[in-house]
This record gives C-alpha cells, structure tokens and sequence, in this order.
C-alpha cells in the first residue's frame, strides 16, 4: 500500500497560492516554496511533477476559493450592493501593509506575467475573468426580478461598470496603491447601485 501524505496537500496549496499571487510565478523559486510550505524540495516533487503544476492548482484553488467571482457567488443570498461593496472593500484593504489577502488579483496577474511564454495558463485566467462578467450580469438579472433594482436597468452597461471599476482598482492596489482614489471610486459606484433602487429600498 502506498504511505499516505505526512502533510496537509489543501494547507500547501493554500501558501503556495499566496506565494505566487504576491511574488509572481518567475520571481518564485522551489526554494521560496520550500520555505512558505515547511516542505523540502523531494516533497515537493512528490507531490507535485514540476512548479508549473504546483502553479496550475494553485490557479486552479484561487478561482475556486479566493477568486473575486467565488467570493462575489458565495454571497449570493446577501444584497447584490452589499457584495460589490465587499468585493471593493477587500481590495481597497489589500494595499495595506499588514493585510492578510494580497493585492490584485491572481488571474489578472498570470494575464499579464505569462501570456507571452504560457498561453494555456494565461487563456485560464482569461476565461475566470470572462466567467466574472456573466456572473455579474446574472446578480443584477435577479436583484432586478427581485426588486433590488429598478425594472429598467441596463443589466449589461451596468455589470461593464461593476467589471471595470473592479479591474481597475486591482491594477490600483498592484501599482500606486492609492486607497484614497480607490476608495473615491467605491463610494460613487456603490451610490450609483443605491440610487438605482427602487424608491421603496431607498
């Protein structure tokens, strides 16, 4: 019988993940990954064919667990304002120092990094970046049919806005990490979404 792991896989992924979403995937050698994971290099190897495979699950659990469209699906049962909200917030508190969640977001990076010398990943990513504009526009869909918003919205113009304004301030909090025009930013799309209730919710 084959031994079992003597290591958290999920728990490895997970720094690894981090790793490449703030150092990038050229400027992270199997020595940094060594030293975020606590695993030696014949571990690694193990567990793992090559760092390109390492970095194709670590995509693999962004988009399904810290992507901005998994986060923006799990709150599906929350008010369509307050999600987008949170969505701007978590980037805006990305720029700090201190924060746990880092800046930008992991797809758009791997689109900028590697779509000279890794087109299948980078296509990858396009295609969660894709994903996130449907989502989008199915949210405002329903909180329309639900009241959320007014009947006559434009539900395409208004996701382009939503998409925009959020890819924005992630080549924000990547580049000037400006908080304060971010968080300018914020402020007028969400009173944008709020005055496009209808005047019952207001």
């Amino acid at each position: 019988m084959a031994r079992p792991r003597e290591f958290d896989y999920d728990d490895v992924v997970r720094k690894a993940t981090h790793l490449f979403w703030r150092r990038g995937y050229q400027n992270t050698s199997i020595d940094d990954i060594e030293t975020a994971t606590g695993l030696t290099k014949g571990s690694l190897y193990k567990a793992f064919d090559n760092k390109r495979d390492l970095f194709k699950k670590c995509l693999d659990h962004y988009m399904v667990r810290d992507s901005y469209k998994a986060i923006f699906l799990r709150m599906v049962d929350r008010p369509l304002i307050e999600t987008y909200a949170h969505l701007l917030d978590l980037l805006i508190e990305s720029v700090n120092n201190d924060a746990k969640r880092p800046c930008g977001c992991l797809a758009t990076n791997v689109i900028r990094e590697l779509s000279a010398s890794d087109s299948v990943l980078a296509t990858e990513a396009s295609e969660g970046l894709a994903g996130m504009q449907q989502a989008m526009e199915f949210r405002l869909s329903w909180a329309r049919d639900k009241g959320e918003l007014n009947q006559d919205i434009d539900v395409k113009a208004l996701a382009s806005l939503m998409m925009v304004t959020l890819q924005g301030m992630v080549v924000l909090s990547t580049s000037t990490k400006d908080a304060a025009s971010m968080r300018r930013a914020r402020d007028m799309v969400v009173g944008m979404l709020e005055n496009s209730r209808p005047k019952r919710h207001q």
